[in-house]
């Protein structure tokens, strides 16, 4: 009779959440779900898992380069009014009032 192959055991660590502490399973989903859920967090949860486990193994957290880091470009709208468009320009008498009342909005509280 031949021996009984052993079934292999899944590997299941902890790691503690980078935001709040928790205790996480990990590795699987629930690390990842914890931060969306528990946290909101919609990007770069794969990177705060990558910085748990680095501080879980370094007992520090990574340094981040900020010369070699990709420039930040906001997704946030301009709406001051500072740039002006083809309907807002100043050679076009029809708007002047529209745009006077805007700029008013910023100083009326």
């Amino acid at each position: 009779m031949s021996s009984p192959v052993p079934i292999p055991v899944s590997v299941t660590s902890t790691l503690a959440c980078l935001l709040c502490g928790e205790t996480q399973l990990y590795p699987g989903q629930m690390y990842k779900d914890h931060l969306v859920h528990a946290h909101g967090v919609i990007f770069g949860a794969d990177f705060l898992i990558q910085a748990s486990l680095h501080k879980q193994s370094q007992l520090t957290l990574p340094q981040i380069n900020k010369e070699h880091s990709k420039p930040h470009t906001s997704s946030v709208v301009d709406t001051s009014c500072q740039v002006l468009c083809a309907r807002c320009d100043d050679t076009n008498s029809d708007t002047t009032a529209i745009k006077q009342e805007i700029d008013m909005d910023q100083y009326i509280s």
